[in-house]
């Protein structure tokens, strides 16, 4: 079966919330659930923390340490450099791009992403629906050649930032899958990723509701609750998305 690489982009200077990815979701860092939920995909074999040298970040090397789990640190604003960085100890050719504030990350979507790369001929493949996905289950896959080869020619600030910007932004230079999922997914409005701490409240009140001390919770399980407890999407609905 082919095998994909995940580089989980983790540091904890973020300038709206401080210290996230450590904040605490049922006595468990959120960085660790996020390991945890990769570690259950069926097309990973291989998962890297790319954090920065920041002084900072020594605690998200500790970690990484405790946990075992490979890591790089490289710069702080040039993340793209970074990648190339970790890209270098990948133990596959084929990578994943996950940020470390999607504590609700789907295992299922990216399985599909990792299987819709392999059977297609294409450089690049991320999720949506029709209007959008659910925020906070982004992902993105792409070759390490193809991340090698942005590295030499993305030279923009904005590119060294935002690590595939110069990839989807490039269509006629590379050939880009969109992976349609269903309509369930489709609830953009929905933000389960974490900016902010009205965004913090509201995955601590999910994992509340639906975490059991083995597993790791199902995305379908988060949906229905959120279906059935609107209510609880009004501590994060003034959150907005930082424009890249």
């Amino acid at each position: 079966m082919n095998k994909a690489t995940v580089i989980i982009q983790a540091r904890m200077g973020s300038s709206r919330l401080p210290g996230k990815i450590m904040y605490k979701l049922r006595n468990k860092p959120m960085l660790w659930h996020i390991v945890e939920r990769i570690r259950v995909c069926k097309n990973v074999d291989d998962i890297i923390i790319a954090t920065s040298i920041s002084k900072v970040d020594d605690e998200v090397e500790a970690f990484a340490k405790k946990h075992n789990i490979k890591y790089v640190r490289g710069s702080e604003k040039d993340v793209l450099s970074r990648y190339v960085l970790a890209s270098r100890s990948a133990k596959n050719d084929v990578l994943v791009r996950i940020t470390a504030d999607c504590p609700l990350i789907d295992p299922n979507i990216i399985d599909e992403c990792i299987n819709e790369f392999f059977n297609n001929e294409c450089d690049y493949v991320a999720p949506t629906c029709r209007n959008g996905i659910i925020r906070g289950l982004d992902t993105e896959v792409f070759s390490k050649k193809t991340l090698i080869e942005v590295d030499k020619i993305a030279i923009d600030d904005k590119y060294r930032e935002h690590v595939t910007l110069y990839i989807y932004s490039n269509p006629q230079k590379y050939r880009i899958n969109k992976l349609i999922l269903s309509t369930k997914y489709a609830h953009p409005e929905w933000r389960l990723c974490v900016d902010e701490i009205g965004d913090y409240r509201l995955i601590e009140t999910i994992y509340n509701a639906l975490y059991k001390d083995e597993g790791i919770i199902d995305i379908d399980n988060v949906i229905e609750y959120i279906s059935q407890n609107e209510q609880v999407l009004e501590v994060n609905k003034n959150v907005k998305q930082k424009s890249v």
